[in-house]
């Protein structure tokens, strides 16, 4: 954990009752179904709510206030194996009641900016700054078609070959999202076939942000074989498939990558640096500060944290602030409020605290 004025390291340590906790409580937030049907009901779910604070009580409280009474923040979780799953700011730092709507539960969220490192080392070496890009942003949102079967599109592919995946339905929102966080930071859009993944290695060098709304697969056996889906069409020589290995080969100079995508910051965790994960990959290449998905992402709800959170970078607030922002507004705006919907992107990244870079 991290003040403005001190770093100060704190180590975690899980009891057996708080690992067990800790797995019906990931659980709890991974369950979109439950989530859907709950559709938007504002009553909360009593297990979540429970295991989210009794978590919170169980290790968390204590080193929060172990700097005698200063306030932290940022506040910055450097977890390892099975911490890097769940989201922290959305554990309860009061004790819920029965009958308690989300927006009036007491998330961490509402007290802290929070930031995850890959691993207390990469948190204390700090990428050698470069020239940034004038070029702001550029947005990445494929069309991938009715017919798109992704399952068997990768399994001639003999990279990602036995890998169990689902078809992937054509994604709605992800377009519009890209054109409208485009138009708040009057930036380029592609969007479509030209949401290629030979588009995206010509130019994404040249900006500062990269935004990419997009599918996604996860390999935890090979995560150099995880990857993004470009577009499938026009794919110029290219398989569509960026995979992990080729971004840790990429020099990028963007200060910020998003990752609008289901489960982009899974992976297979690797002492000393970290969830060896697509965010992970985005790091070495040069991008200090990536926000990344913890569990299949919701195409409606993502579109509309990403603009609440561009909107908040737009007015040069912190990108762990704008973050928490725009959780929070979402939370308050009235949308499906279960965590599943909002809670699932997370900060990876070494900003120093009120740094404001896109002003």
């Amino acid at each position: 954990m991290a003040s403005k004025t001190i770093k100060k390291g704190i180590r975690l340590d899980l009891s057996k009752h708080d690992r067990n906790n800790l797995d019906d409580y990931i659980a709890s937030l991974k369950n979109g179904i439950q989530a859907e049907n709950e559709g938007y009901l504002t009553e909360h779910s009593n297990a979540y709510a429970d295991k989210a604070h009794a978590l919170y009580q169980g290790f968390l409280k204590q080193a929060i206030h172990v700097g005698g009474g200063q306030k932290i923040n940022p506040l910055v979780i450097v977890p390892q194996g099975k911490l890097g799953q769940p989201p922290f700011g959305v554990l309860l730092y009061e004790a819920p009641r029965p009958d308690m709507r989300y927006s009036e539960m007491a998330f961490l969220l509402k007290k802290y900016a929070i930031r995850y490192a890959y691993s207390a080392t990469l948190f204390c070496i700090h990428p050698p700054q470069t020239a940034r890009p004038k070029r702001l942003l550029a947005g990445f949102a494929p069309d991938y078609g009715k017919s798109y079967n992704l399952a068997n599109t990768l399994a001639s592919n003999h990279q990602v070959r036995g890998l169990s995946l689902q078809n992937f339905a054509p994604l709605q929102q992800n377009q519009p999202e890209v054109t409208a966080i485009s138009a708040l930071m009057a930036g380029q859009s592609h969007t479509g076939e030209s949401a290629s993944e030979r588009v995206f290695k010509e130019t994404a060098s040249s900006y500062r942000m990269l935004h990419l709304a997009m599918h996604a697969f996860v390999n935890d056996s090979i995560p150099q074989y995880s990857g993004l889906v470009f577009s499938p069409y026009a794919v110029e020589g290219e398989d569509g498939f960026l995979h992990a290995y080729e971004i840790y080969n990429m020099k990028l100079n963007a200060d910020l990558v998003v990752l609008s995508a289901c489960q982009t910051g899974a992976g297979k965790h690797r002492n000393g640096e970290g969830i060896m994960s697509l965010a992970h990959a985005f790091r070495y290449a040069g991008c200090p500060n990536v926000v990344t998905s913890l569990w299949q992402a919701d195409d409606e709800s993502t579109a509309q944290l990403m603009q609440y959170f561009y909107k908040h970078l737009g007015k040069g607030v912190p990108k762990d602030e704008a973050l928490r922002l725009a959780k929070l507004e979402y939370l308050s705006a009235g949308n499906q409020s279960n965590p599943f919907f909002w809670a699932g992107f997370v900060l990876r990244g070494e900003e120093k605290p009120g740094t404001q870079p896109f002003i």
